[in-house]
């Protein structure tokens, strides 16, 4: 982890662990990130991004993985991937990992079923039926007013 980032990061106010549910959305691209920000956060989730599964992995070490109640993660992104992303994860924080949900326009189906048996909770292709998205994270997170 760079110095420069951990202090990114250190320096982020928008992260507050006080907040009941927090999502962490991976991908990068702005514009995509930016869309599940206003999404997330009209159905009460606080939002943490990331651009690579590197910096999410930074992210869920920083403030800890048990703080995130979900996380939304592309596949093909620079510098660690989404699939690589998973590996680590899970091989880190394991059981403290929170649902996650995979939001790719990959429809490779060894691809798919190498996610599944990473042990995701759900995968929805892109472009986003942002309704079914909602569906999903309702029922991933019960407690989310709706």
């Amino acid at each position: 982890m760079s110095e420069n980032y951990i202090s990114q990061i250190q320096e982020q106010e928008e992260f507050d662990t006080d907040q009941k549910h927090v999502a962490l959305v991976i991908d990068d691209y702005f514009l995509i990130r930016h869309n599940f920000k206003l999404l997330l956060e009209k159905m009460g989730l606080k939002v943490n991004e990331a651009k690579n599964g590197q910096e999410a992995l930074d992210l869920l070490a920083a403030y800890g993985a048990e703080k995130f109640s979900l996380i939304i993660v592309d596949l093909s992104m620079p510098v660690m991937n989404g699939t690589e992303f998973l590996e680590k994860a899970k091989s880190v924080f394991n059981d403290k990992l929170p649902p996650v949900l995979v939001c790719s326009s990959n429809t490779d189906v060894p691809v798919i079923k190498e996610v599944i048996s990473l042990g995701i909770n759900g995968y929805i292709l892109k472009p986003i039926d942002f309704k079914a998205l909602m569906d999903k994270v309702h029922e991933l997170i019960p407690s989310l007013n709706r």
